[in-house]
């Protein structure tokens, strides 16, 4: 069992079974709310431009920050859970970078997030590399 006796991701075996979900959930919202603290702690300190990146589930806690006043630029690769409503909610400059075979961010679901971004002043750049969503180069054999 990991922290706060919840089990830890290495032992969960099945990725979509509703332990990980709710693991992933609570991980979220806890990371979000370290993350604005450190933010702040940042700010008081008189940094004045954050900016923030994640890749798969870290994605939606970036998307999350992206939405609030607490950072001026976000990066997100090879992203998990994020959504087109989050994507519309977006405040700051993001560029969003997904890989060309992923399930949990489909190039589909990539081209609709630029439809929504374009027409604003959020720059967005997808990039689609020959790897899957676990980083994997496709076409080559690990040796």
């Amino acid at each position: 069992m990991g922290r706060d006796n919840l089990p830890s991701l290495l032992e969960l075996e099945n990725y979509h079974s509703p332990s990980i979900f709710f693991t992933l959930n609570f991980l979220q919202d806890k990371v979000f709310e370290d993350a604005k603290l450190v933010i702040e702690a940042l700010k008081n300190k008189g940094v004045s431009a954050i900016g923030a990146a994640g890749f798969c589930w870290g994605a939606k806690v970036v998307a999350e920050l992206a939405k609030s006043d607490n950072i001026k630029s976000a990066v997100m690769l090879h992203l998990s859970f994020v959504t087109v409503d989050d994507i519309k909610e977006v405040k700051c400059h993001i560029a969003i970078l997904g890989a060309e075979i992923d399930e949990s961010s489909p190039p589909e679901l990539l081209k609709q997030f630029e439809e929504i971004l374009s027409p604003k002043s959020e720059c967005f750049e997808q990039r689609t590399h020959t790897i899957d969503h676990d980083l994997h180069l496709n076409g080559l054999e690990n040796k």
